[in-house]
């Protein structure tokens, strides 16, 4: 939640939990009352409702209330760190519908995501946006087909450095279960249970980013997901170990489609089934570079010659 100075914002009755939890949030943003008008509207519905006709700026109402408000087009996060901040930490909460479920974002430093249950959002479940050195550990999203990211780290205005996704569960994202989006740097995916059942879904994505290390992960396509790890116009990116089965497309893509050269890729050990194949796609000036390797892949019928497919002409490396 942001609070701004001179907004107006609701609670249920003075005195009450609705307004000890007022209070707090106007300390920990730095406020004091006499910034910020506290006002006593009622119960949650009336709050809301309030909300939707512009007689207030916000409100205190519960979690999974905010959510299903938000699925109305009221509030698009539930629970959400912004701006400039460190060390806040989002832990064993619940949410469900609404557009994102919890998000870091914009300067923060050191937050932590741990323990979390998100269902039925309809962009992200988690994300770290814009934002450093932030740990996001044993929480579930569950996509229901809905969610478009499980897990989202993302640099698109400030860089997204040292942030890590470990040992997560995602179940059936509409689009990604973990994606590392534009300046993204140095940042781990690890221990993480991917389910994903779209046919134009991806287990983990790697777009723009560099520097990535994608590790230990078990990545299950139930027949009909598409691609397990996709690695897009990106650099210096470690998979190590992964576990990637049931896919009915690609187990890894590999592309770079525009003028310039992605390089340093990196396929080490883990398990493909041998229902999957690779691909490797450089085309529109676009080229891959000669230092991408793969070594002890369990299930990697002969390299690219024989277990996977390359499209375009724009390839450096003597065979991956």
């Amino acid at each position: 939640v942001m609070l701004l100075p001179h907004m107006e914002l609701s609670h249920g009755t003075f005195g009450g939990t609705s307004n000890a939890s007022a209070l707090l949030a106007i300390k920990k943003m730095g406020y004091t009352t006499t910034d910020v008008t506290i006002t006593q509207v009622g119960g949650e519905t009336a709050r809301i409702a309030a909300l939707k006709g512009g007689s207030i700026d916000c409100a205190v109402v519960d979690c999974h209330t905010r959510m299903h408000a938000a699925a109305t087009g009221y509030g698009a996060v539930c629970i959400e760190f912004w701006g400039a901040g460190a060390y806040n930490r989002v832990s064993g909460c619940h949410v469900e519908g609404g557009v994102i479920g919890i998000s870091i974002a914009n300067g923060q430093a050191n937050g932590a995501v741990v323990g979390c249950t998100t269902a039925d959002c309809a962009f992200e479940g988690i994300e770290i946006a814009d934002s450093t050195h932030c740990a996001v550990s044993g929480n579930v999203v569950d996509g229901n087909g809905r969610t478009q990211i499980g897990f989202s780290i993302d640099g698109s205005k400030i860089a997204a450095v040292s942030n890590s996704v470990t040992g997560n569960v995602v179940r059936r994202p509409a689009m990604s279960g973990i994606s590392f989006y534009r300046e993204t740097r140095n940042s781990v995916a690890s221990g993480n249970a991917v389910d994903i059942v779209a046919p134009d879904g991806f287990g983990i994505r790697v777009l723009g980013a560099s520097g990535v290390a994608v590790s230990g992960n078990a990545i299950d396509g139930h027949g009909t997901g598409g691609i397990g790890i996709i690695v897009d116009k990106a650099s210096d990116v470690t998979l190590t170990g992964n576990n990637i089965v049931n896919i009915a497309r690609q187990a890894i893509q590999v592309i770079n489609d525009k003028p310039g050269t992605v390089d340093n890729i990196a396929v080490v050990g883990g398990l493909i089934d041998r229902t999957a194949m690779f691909q490797f796609i450089a085309t529109g000036g676009g080229r891959i570079g000669p230092n991408c390797r793969h070594q002890g892949v369990t299930g990697w019928s002969g390299g690219m010659a024989s277990g996977g497919q390359a499209q375009g002409d724009g390839f450096d490396w003597a065979g991956f």
